[in-house]
């Protein structure tokens, strides 16, 4: 019986070109603004040499020697990007305890006893996916509560979202964390959240995570090794040909770079490597890009202003909703000091890199902008560069129009869902100014879409399009073209690979989702039912379904 939608077949080549690669059978989106379609494209090696009808394409000297890859019927697009994920989180989960269905605190605490008896003492236990947001009656246990029923083993549990972890009293003494720490130390891009008795609560937020997670033994070496090949091929299953890896730390980046250079990687990514934990020391190095193949690039660096609306993370402008007053705590906090943020900006500018600010709640995004106007201002060079923002869960009316109008690239993550909880916590005018805020998406001059996933199952173009596609208030109600853009386009302009990603033109590179169906005409309810057929990267089939 012939498989549905696709076929790929392999002709035989003559030995001295066997990297042309022919696509027809199909429709092909070329990507441009015009809406254009082809039905047959050819690259000889990763570059596009022809483009058209199966017959004009045909007529081209390496046509006669190409492989064939036959969509059956099915459809060709750009190759999909995902704009923000956590590479490291995801290799990591991968050799760690699954606790997305954990329901409650009581359950939490009976799942890590159990795991305790059964592994040798002074081991480590690793795990991901909690999600206290969801359970009947959220809150976060504490590090004394899980020593309770972990006392000998250090814990270290990633939370569902990808920018927060708890770590028990075992991993907090190794991190040099136990006993009272007032103030707490002092973290660019991250936060030691302290109990009322001003020590460790056990909530790590961002990069203060890695005081922990450099201290895990064995070393994540071994493990990155092993299981980061299987954390491509999940991605590239999954119709992606490049990730925007935001937060990179400095030793999982120079593992990337050796897997480049020992030809390895098959994933695109584009890194943006975290500014440390060194609250003194700008970690910017050189452009790092391996051109044309842009298989690892690095545009620029990243700076998380504080994390996620779960558990008051997130900086807002006014206090919670269900707060009790008016204190700096009850409003959230900024990951880095006001004062020190512009510095940072300067500094990386005047190294000609970009800067992605992770920035979710209203205080957050307004303490960015303002920074970025008063660069701008003072700083020629800063007129013709470019900020890059993520997240911008809450954004405040009055900065609506500034966000429009300095030179911005708005990233967000329309597939992250509000719980009832986060609802409470902001109050309903916040809701509908976020409703509005979500209204004004697709006017942003470069907007670009990710997934915020720090699993690899959490990364899927398909629910990105859904949410991004779906009617306001809760989706952004993109048409199909503007999503699509910004999930090809604009994030290949971002890497500055607008010359050769993002389209499907002559001379650009070769980047290919294959998908069972168009997703910029399907109703965005049927985007879920895609199913990918094949990815292909630089003129490579990475990934077939037969």
């Amino acid at each position: 019986m012939i498989l549905l939608g696709f076929c790929l077949s392999v002709l035989l080549e003559t030995p001295s070109a066997p990297d042309a690669l022919l696509v027809h059978g199909g429709r092909i989106l070329v990507g441009d603004a015009r809406g254009n379609v082809a039905t047959a494209v050819l690259a000889e090696g990763p570059r596009i040499v022809a483009i058209g009808s199966l017959q004009s394409v045909s007529e081209h000297p390496a046509a006669a020697r190409a492989r064939r890859l036959d969509l059956a019927g099915a459809v060709a697009l750009p190759g999909l990007q995902d704009a923000h994920v956590d590479l490291q989180a995801m290799t990591e989960g991968r050799a760690s305890e699954d606790f997305c269905d954990v329901k409650s605190a009581e359950e939490l605490l009976e799942r890590l006893a159990a795991l305790c008896a059964e592994r040798p003492e002074g081991s480590w236990i690793l795990a991901r996916g909690l999600d206290p947001s969801r359970w009947p009656n959220p809150r976060l246990v504490s590090a004394g509560e899980l020593s309770s029923r972990c006392p000998f083993h250090p814990l270290l549990i990633e939370l569902r979202g990808g920018d927060a972890a708890l770590a028990n009293q075992r991993a907090l003494e190794l991190a040099g964390l136990d006993g009272p720490l007032n103030p707490p130390p002092r973290i660019v891009g991250g936060r030691v959240v302290l109990g009322d008795n001003g020590h460790a609560s056990g909530l790590l937020i961002g990069a203060a995570r890695e005081l922990v997670r450099a201290r895990i033994a064995p070393p994540l070496m071994s493990l990155w090794e092993s299981q980061y090949p299987l954390v491509e091929e999940q991605l590239l299953a999954r119709g992606l040909v490049c990730v925007h890896d935001l937060g990179t730390q400095q030793e999982f980046l120079r593992f990337l770079e050796r897997r480049r250079a020992a030809g390895l990687l098959r994933l695109r990514v584009v890194a943006y490597p975290s500014l440390g934990l060194d609250p003194l020391a700008v970690e910017v190095g050189p452009r790092r890009t391996d051109a044309p193949l842009d298989l690892l690039s690095m545009p620029g660096v990243h700076l998380a202003l504080d994390a996620g609306l779960g558990f008051r993370n997130a900086a807002l402008l006014e206090p919670y909703a269900d707060s009790a007053g008016d204190s700096l705590e009850e409003r959230g906090v900024l990951l880095i000091e006001e004062e020190r943020l512009a510095g940072r900006l300067m500094d990386a500018t005047r190294q000609g890199l970009e800067v992605c600010i992770e920035a979710h709640g209203d205080r957050a995004v307004r303490t960015a902008v303002d920074a970025w106007e008063r660069l701008s201002a003072g700083l020629p060079q800063t007129r013709s560069a470019r900020l890059r923002m993520q997240g911008l869960d809450l954004v405040a009316p009055r900065d609506w129009p500034r966000v429009s109008q300095l030179t911005l690239a708005v990233g967000l993550e329309p597939a992250r869902v509000w719980l009832e909880p986060q609802v409470r916590a902001l109050g309903p005018r916040r809701i509908e100014e976020q409703a509005g805020w979500r209204a004004l998406a697709s006017q942003q001059k470069l907007l670009q879409l990710g997934s915020g996933a720090g699993e690899a199952n959490g990364s899927d173009p398909r629910r990105v399009l859904f949410a991004a596609r779906s009617a306001a208030p809760k989706g952004l109600a993109l048409s199909g073209a503007q999503a699509l853009q910004a999930m090809t386009r604009a994030p290949s302009e971002l890497a500055g690979e607008a010359a050769r990603r993002g389209a499907l033109e002559v001379g650009r590179m070769l980047d290919l989702t294959v998908l069972s169906g168009d997703p910029t005409r399907l109703d965005p309810a049927r985007l879920l039912e895609l199913e990918v057929r094949a990815t292909v990267i630089n003129g490579r089939v990475e990934f077939s379904r037969r």
